[in-house]
């Protein structure tokens, strides 16, 4: 489950970035497209990812689903983009309270799950590297883009905080997402994304995902950023916090 949210995480990221100040654009996709491309120019960022709503899950593994409230699930920390390093903290209080720390140096993972004592797990795995490669992102995306049965649209600019903001709009099926062979393939229902940018520069200030699975849940996910390129500290735990 860790491994998907901050799949979703990572995606997130590399949709909603920028690095320079343009003329006002009018094109949704264009707007999109101007965020991955940016992404050559962040270094760091904040990350705060907020869930609700409910899903059903077979926990047990009995083959009767039960509802899951997600209401206060969150993911929580940093990401820096060059030095390929991530630091962040989850909380998921309907599943017995659990809490996770996830520290990633390169290829390297460190992981404390609450359940399982206070030390940390070290693992090493190339596929778990943070992704910070632009260029894939773009053509990720752009393919993404062609297979949607309805083309993403552009609302009316708004604020975020002190800052002005495009607005785009994706909305997707469950069709869409099993033609673009995403991890939620395979689920009925629909949803929209709403992607907002500051005007100023395309960097992201926000980016909330709606699904609507029907008999299956719902679910809101919002995910916002902030503290572009400030100054961070990620370091691997110490030794003697390694079991």
């Amino acid at each position: 489950m860790f491994r998907r949210l901050a799949s979703l995480v990572a995606a997130a990221v590399l949709v909603v970035g920028a690095c320079s100040s343009v003329p006002a654009v009018t094109d949704p996709k264009e707007i999109m497209t101007k965020s991955v491309v940016s992404l050559q120019g962040l270094k760091t960022a904040h990350l705060k990812l907020d869930v609700s709503g409910s899903v059903k899950l077979d926990i047990t593994g009995t083959g009767n689903p039960t509802a899951l409230n997600l209401q206060g699930t969150t993911m929580q920390g940093d990401v820096n983009v060059p030095d390929k390093k991530a630091h962040i903290a989850i909380a998921v209080p309907a599943l017995l309270n659990v809490t996770a720390d996830l520290i990633q140096i390169a290829d390297t993972t460190y992981t404390k799950i609450s359940l399982q004592g206070d030390k940390y797990t070290k693992s090493t795995s190339a596929s778990s590297a943070v992704n910070t490669d632009p260029t894939k992102a773009l053509g990720d995306l752009t393919t993404a883009l062609n297979k949607l049965s309805s083309p993403p649209t552009k609302l009316g600019d708004e604020k975020c905080g002190s800052a002005d903001c495009y607005h785009v709009q994706v909305k997707v099926t469950s069709a869409d997402l099993n033609a673009i062979g995403t991890p939620t393939s395979g689920v009925s229902g629909d949803g929209t994304l709403d992607l907002y940018t500051q005007k100023s520069d395309f960097r992201p200030v926000k980016l909330t995902m709606a699904v609507n699975g029907g008999d299956q849940g719902n679910l809101v996910i919002t995910v916002e950023l902030s503290n572009f390129d400030a100054p961070v500290s990620i370091d691997a735990p110490s030794a003697d916090q390694i079991r």
